[in-house]
């Protein structure tokens, strides 16, 4: 559950097992990908014909070629598709930066009115061009998140493609869409419909 690793490009594995990847390439793994946290901006690739994905959370932008998703076991394993997850790091980033400048303004309007002495006046002057900075800053990162989550929106060409079986546990999310796999199923083929909106199923030519 330590064990971190970040590419700029692709990252190729025989096996991995509850480690944390991020790779703004592909991912090709050999095996195995076992209750893993992985964000991709590329396709996630399987090649072992036994291979198999299970558990954890998963977000690629592109989808995933897999062999195997999730187990006759049901275990729990989340796959988001379709977007620009990394994009999504620098919006929650942004909210927090926006949550800590709410916070420094709150508690220079609960200062200023506290500065009523004269000799007080120096203070006041400084909380009041702070909170006026603060202001402009609030307002020019607020605009930076409101474009950045349009970002996010965009949608990209993908697909959700399972060789083998897909089985009950499995949530695949895209645009705030979930579609649940209830019942046992082979060779099929999940994207996203831009005109309905939905998470569609297909079989996989």
């Amino acid at each position: 559950d330590k064990g971190v690793i970040r590419a700029k490009r692709d990252i190729q594995t025989p096996y991995v097992e509850k480690a944390t990847i991020l790779a703004v390439g592909n991912i090709i793994v050999g095996k195995a990908t076992l209750n893993c946290k992985i964000k991709c901006s590329g396709v996630i690739t399987q090649k072992d014909p036994k291979g198999t994905l299970v558990g954890g959370q998963i977000k690629t932008k592109l989808g995933l070629d897999v062999q195997n998703l999730g187990s006759a076991k049901a275990v729990s394993t989340f796959i988001s598709f379709g977007q620009d997850y990394l994009i999504e790091d620098h919006v929650e980033t942004q909210e927090k930066e926006l949550d800590k400048i709410r916070t420094a303004i709150m508690k220079l309007d609960q200062l200023m009115p506290t500065l009523t002495r004269p000799e007080d006046k120096p203070k006041l002057f400084a909380a009041r061009r702070k909170k006026v900075q603060a202001m402009k800053a609030l307002e020019k990162k607020g605009i930076a998140l409101i474009n950045l989550r349009d970002k996010f929106e965009a949608h990209f060409k993908s697909a959700i493609k399972v060789h083998g079986t897909i089985y009950p546990g499995v949530t695949i999310e895209s645009h705030g869409r979930i579609f649940k796999i209830n019942e046992k199923r082979s060779k099929v083929k999940i994207v996203f419909d831009m005109e309905s909106g939905k998470i569609l199923e297909s079989p996989l030519e």
